[in-house]
């Protein structure tokens, strides 16, 4: 698993790499309480390169979903449709935002509520 770490406009963008499954969801953790750690409000996960995610990768997801849940928001992009599958059967859909591409991703979470 690949982590790449960008910002645009005040949005702090995780691009994964590869599978997010029980080998590889630590180094996921780690990348993600890295930026977390560091004040992060806007928060967008891009999984366009992620062909698989298992339980694991989902409980990482759901952990950074939660660490914003009072102060900021996520929002997912990109996702494949397997991986989609997987987020809509598991209710992520309900949790936070699941967008076809990183701009109408970058759009919601730039636009307060």
């Amino acid at each position: 698993m690949q982590v790449h770490v960008s910002q645009q406009n005040g949005v702090f963008i995780i691009a994964l790499l590869g599978r997010l499954d029980a080998m590889t969801a630590s180094d996921c953790e780690k990348a993600l309480d890295e930026v977390l750690g560091g004040g992060v409000t806007l928060l967008l996960l891009d999984l366009e390169a992620v062909e698989y995610v298992s339980s694991a990768g989902l409980r990482v997801i759901l952990k950074a979903a939660k660490a914003l849940y009072d102060t900021g928001r996520l929002a997912l992009a990109r996702p494949q449709e397997g991986v989609r599958e997987v987020l809509e059967m598991t209710g992520f859909g309900e949790i936070m935002p699941i967008h076809d591409s990183v701009e109408e991703a970058l759009a919601e979470l730039q636009n307060p509520h």
